[in-house]
């Protein structure tokens, strides 16, 4: 009952937490009102989750394959960069490794980051979830199971390593830095950017805006589809098991919509804050579930 609920509660978090996310992303290109900008993606998530299982597909396929691009794009662009072929600084090999060197914070800083890629390796059970809605889940889910290795692997393990050869630790120009230079970029375009490289980190940077609104669509498919099924195995109340014609948990997807107008603080000074708390809470949540 325990795990069932934190297991809801954290995709309902992701969604305000990418929907912040996203209005940090586009502070890369303008100061306007973020809240502005969290009202476009809310609207944008809603109207895509309306076309039910069928619409969260489409746009999931649309989506990874702008991200598959990207990430392939990233990786030869960094390895150019580190080696010199690229960019503005020559070789740089393993010098940020030396100085300032890796594991700044010791074993309390890998647990602070332990937190951070619990919420970014969480969410590869969501695939689970769709089985009821898919027309062949024995022969899709298992065939969806064996390929995420390949996405830890290419995807993030070594996006990571690059993005480690690339930006050292105290960068004035990442997120939480005193320095003035300090900006809500994405690692990745820093990456780039920092090098000399001109029009790829806006490219970048708009990629990653749309992994951002992929990661709070699943949230979006996901949440209520929890919360209906806490509801049918009368873990919460039964008027919440509605599901209209087209399959959709109407009231289930009105509570989850309300729970992301939490992102609308986004426009407040603790905006960082917000994110951390909200980053926090999911990632957590995603250790607590995998280890029960």
């Amino acid at each position: 009952f325990s795990v069932s609920w934190v297991y809801c509660v954290q995709w309902m978090t992701v969604l305000p937490l990418q929907l912040v996310t996203a209005a940090m992303t586009v502070r890369y290109w303008t100061n306007a009102n973020p809240d502005i900008f969290v009202a476009v993606f809310f609207v944008v998530i809603m109207v895509i989750n309306m076309f039910g299982a069928k619409g969260y597909a489409e746009a999931e396929f649309l989506f990874n394959i702008c991200k598959v691009l990207m990430i392939a794009g990233f990786v030869i662009l960094g390895i150019a960069i580190n080696c010199g072929g690229a960019g503005t600084s020559g070789y740089i090999g393993a010098k940020y490794w030396h100085s300032p060197g890796s594991f700044a914070a010791g074993f309390k800083g890998v647990c602070y980051v332990f937190c951070y890629a619990a919420f970014s390796y969480g969410g590869i059970e969501v695939m689970v979830l769709t089985a009821s809605e898919q027309e062949n889940p024995r022969k899709s889910i298992p065939n969806a199971c064996k390929k995420v290795i390949y996405r830890i692997l290419l995807i993030y393990m070594l996006t990571t390593i690059i993005v480690c050869f690339l930006v050292p630790y105290n960068s004035n120009e990442l997120m939480g830095s005193s320095g003035e230079s300090a900006s809500h970029a994405s690692p990745l375009v820093i990456a780039v950017a920092s090098h000399g490289v001109k029009i790829v980190p806006h490219i970048i940077n708009a990629v990653i805006l749309i992994s951002v609104i992929s990661v709070g669509n699943s949230s979006m498919y996901s949440a209520p589809r929890l919360l209906l099924s806490l509801s049918e195995q009368g873990y919460a109340p039964k008027f919440l098991n509605y599901v209209d014609r087209q399959g959709r948990p109407l009231i289930c997807f009105a509570i989850t919509l309300l729970v992301a107008l939490i992102a609308f603080v986004a426009a407040s000074d603790a905006e960082e804050d917000i994110f951390a708390w909200l980053l926090a809470i999911s990632g957590l949540s995603q250790i607590f579930i995998w280890t029960s």
